[in-house]
């Protein structure tokens, strides 16, 4: 493929990119995991050059590898992505803005507890398995998956909480 030939804002991004970014960013983003056929063909990159990169990665912790059918795939390692986060989150703000950030999302959670009168997520996955109609149920599984992705959050937080105060362990706390 010649460089008339990639799709608009490709060649940009492989100027300003490495391979290793590039194969990084293809296989740690799926959430399936993928063959070096089609990190390579997504990142631009050989088979050889992905199939290198992949296993350094791997041999980082960052990817895992498993044989599917006689391939090797590679997805995100969940630790390792947590542990991005949770550093994302310090790097980004102090202990105040933590407390703020947990504040922030424990009111959108108090806020679905009271608008659907449940204590748990669970809850609300049980209510929508006895509505009659899709709108019903989409009124429901909606909230469910945010506050799923908000519970998620809240622990990056109180994880990123805990390093903070394990790491600056003389600055008063506040909020």
């Amino acid at each position: 493929m010649g460089e008339d030939d990639y799709p608009r804002g490709v060649e940009e991004w492989i100027e300003n990119t490495t391979a290793l970014d590039r194969v990084k960013g293809i296989a740690a983003g799926r959430q399936q995991p993928i063959s070096v056929a089609e990190v390579a063909e997504e990142a631009f990159v050989s088979k050889n050059t992905a199939r290198s990169h992949l296993e350094r990665l791997t041999e980082y912790n960052i990817l895992r590898a498993e044989t599917r059918g006689g391939t090797t795939v590679y997805s995100a390692n969940p630790r390792y992505t947590r542990f991005s986060a949770v550093e994302e989150l310090l790097d980004e703000h102090d202990r105040a803005g933590l407390m703020e950030l947990r504040s922030e999302i424990q009111e959108r959670i108090e806020g679905w507890r009271e608008e659907f009168d449940v204590e748990e997520r669970e809850e609300l996955c049980e209510a929508a398995r006895k509505t009659e109609f899709s709108e019903e149920t989409r009124g429901l599984i909606n909230p469910y998956r945010q506050w799923g992705m908000e519970e998620h959050r809240l622990s990056l937080v109180n994880e990123a909480l805990r390093s903070y105060e394990e790491t600056n362990p003389t600055e008063p706390a506040s909020a």
